[in-house]
């Protein structure tokens, strides 16, 4: 499916489009990609991606705003997000803005390779982007959250090994970051404000955490097992900034935070950065 400059789909309660192949959306900032609901006071489903992973395929997005969407169970598949992309090879998110989210997730992505930057996500019913399974990186993207009914994280990494750089976090009535099920991030110059829970690690993950900014959260860190079947979870500091938080940490005892000089120059190199 190719969506050109200036395309628009309107998509009536419940509707969903199934894609069984590459999403390629090719908007700009001056003319993007619109997909929105046909009734401001109704929900479409999905937009969802299903792709047998010895396919290959992958995706491209630029220059789309999506938003007004929830979730759908297609073909015995259950996409939990408003766009939904399950098995490509690849992922290219670049310069596009998801919101108004009614559903589990405003962007979900299982499995393959992903680089998301530039983007904005905000103002979702629960979580903004879950990543699961996934190797990539999360550059540059603003997540936010203005709605008070909602009670989700900015970004949710379950099972994946992901550098998060250069974005901001802001308003999320649960976590900013949320690392689970044995991932493995490097959280490198981002911002954390007013968040309920900045950053949660737990069950069997690491994080590394440098050059970060953690101003007026709830509480900064929660390192602990949540799932009894994973073990704890490890939390590496370097060089961070910490600015009227009411608490900094909460650690459960299978767990641990660690104070550490530098980033080791094999670490970034795993994680890609420059």
């Amino acid at each position: 499916l190719i969506l050109e400059k200036s395309a628009r789909l309107e998509l009536a309660p419940g509707v969903s489009v199934l894609v069984q192949g590459p999403l390629i959306v090719r908007g700009t900032a001056v003319n993007p990609v619109f997909i929105r609901p046909l009734r401001e006071d109704s929900a479409f489903g999905s937009i969802a991606v299903s792709i047998d992973d010895r396919e290959n395929m992958g995706c491209n997005l630029r220059g789309l705003r999506i938003g007004g969407g929830s979730e759908a169970r297609i073909n015995g598949f259950y996409h939990s997000g408003m766009l939904s992309m399950h098995g490509a090879a690849e992922v290219l998110m670049e310069d596009c803005e998801v919101e108004g989210s009614h559903g589990e997730d405003a962007l979900n992505i299982k499995r393959g390779h992903v680089l998301i930057r530039d983007c904005v996500f905000q103002d979702g019913h629960a979580d903004l982007v879950d990543l699961d399974y996934v190797n990539g990186e999360v550059r540059d993207c603003i997540f936010r959250n203005g709605r008070e009914d909602s009670n989700g994280d900015g970004l949710d990494v379950s099972g994946s090994h992901v550098l998060i750089a250069g974005c901001s976090f802001i308003k999320l009535l649960d976590k900013g970051i949320s690392v689970g099920e044995v991932s493995e991030v490097l959280v490198v110059g981002c911002t954390f404000t007013a968040n309920h829970l900045a950053m949660a690690v737990k069950d069997l993950s690491i994080a590394y955490v440098d050059a970060c900014t953690f101003t007026e959260n709830s509480t900064v860190f929660g390192v602990y097992r949540k799932k009894p079947v994973y073990g704890g979870a490890r939390l590496l500091l370097y060089s961070n900034t910490f600015t009227g938080n009411a608490r900094e940490r909460e650690v459960d005892g299978f767990s641990a935070i660690l104070q550490k000089d530098a980033l080791d120059a094999n670490l970034k190199l795993d994680f890609g950065v420059r």
